[in-house]
């Protein structure tokens, strides 16, 4: 096999998926202690001083409660939609359509009149009533210090009152596949610290991939195995901060060891 590993003594090595933003050109706005800078690119994830910071959302905190039971899996109804018709499109719905489910789908069309949201590929369950949704990415709905939010090549930031950008450590997310080991073998990932990507390990027809020992952390989806790939490894590492994805996903391939991981949140 090949290794990748550690060298010596010290702090594992560090691979990040994101791009450095402290030193980065930020401009004030019409509304007070929000800051822009340019970006090419929408990035998954934001970071602030070590910690992900949250998406501009409505409502600010807690659940919207669906008033409506939808007859299909392509839109939910509830009443507070009021917005001007189209005011959602291309913002995330966070719902929780089940008991023990929630799912996240973009918004490609939302009603004022209807007090609907619609997106396109049914969710899994039905929209139903009493069961709550919440709507994150819109950047009119930045209300607090730490939130973040894109829009028109631009990264929006809140801050708190006098607060500026230089007084942070500020990193966005850059890489969809921080560690690609997209259709090689017998590869060994072993004491490395990988963090602030999309996918933290990428392992799509991998086959004989070794993770051991390894820090992966505040990813969208620190570990995902998937196509082809089998006996996979996954040995002692600690697997943490998982965003929006899976903390260790391997939908497919045979004879995967899963074996003295610590993996939370």
């Amino acid at each position: 096999p090949i290794m990748f590993t550690a060298y010596g003594t010290g702090p594992k090595p560090l691979f990040l998926g994101s791009t450095n933003l402290t030193g980065a050109t930020w401009s004030t706005t019409g509304t007070p202690n929000v800051y822009t800078t340019p970006s090419a690119s929408a990035p998954s994830q934001l970071f602030v001083d070590n910690a992900r910071a949250p998406l501009a959302r409505w409502p600010a905190s807690g659940w919207q409660s669906i008033t409506t039971t939808s007859g299909d899996k392509v839109h939910l109804i509830a009443s507070g939609l009021t917005q001007a018709d189209n005011y959602w499109v291309g913002n995330n719905a966070v719902i929780k359509t089940a008991n023990w489910m929630i799912e996240e789908t973009t918004i490609t069309a939302s009603s004022s009149s209807a007090h609907t949201i619609t997106w396109s590929g049914n969710v899994s369950q039905y929209p139903t009533s009493g069961y709550g949704f919440y709507i994150e990415g819109n950047c009119n709905q930045l209300s607090a210090a730490g939130q973040w939010c894109y829009a028109g090549g631009l990264i929006y930031l809140q801050l708190a009152p006098a607060d500026v950008p230089v007084n942070h450590a500020i990193e966005a997310t850059a890489r969809y596949n921080e560690v690609n080991t997209q259709g090689y073998a017998y590869l060994v990932l072993r004491d490395l610290d990988i963090r602030y990507g999309t996918n933290g390990v990428y392992g799509h027809n991998s086959s004989n991939l070794s993770l051991i020992n390894c820090n992966i952390a505040e990813n969208n989806t620190d570990v995902l195995i998937n196509g082809t790939a089998s006996h996979a490894l996954l040995d002692g590492n600690t697997i943490s901060g998982t965003g929006d994805g899976h903390g260790v996903s391997i939908p497919s391939g045979d004879y995967a060891t899963v074996t003295g991981n610590t993996i939370s949140n």
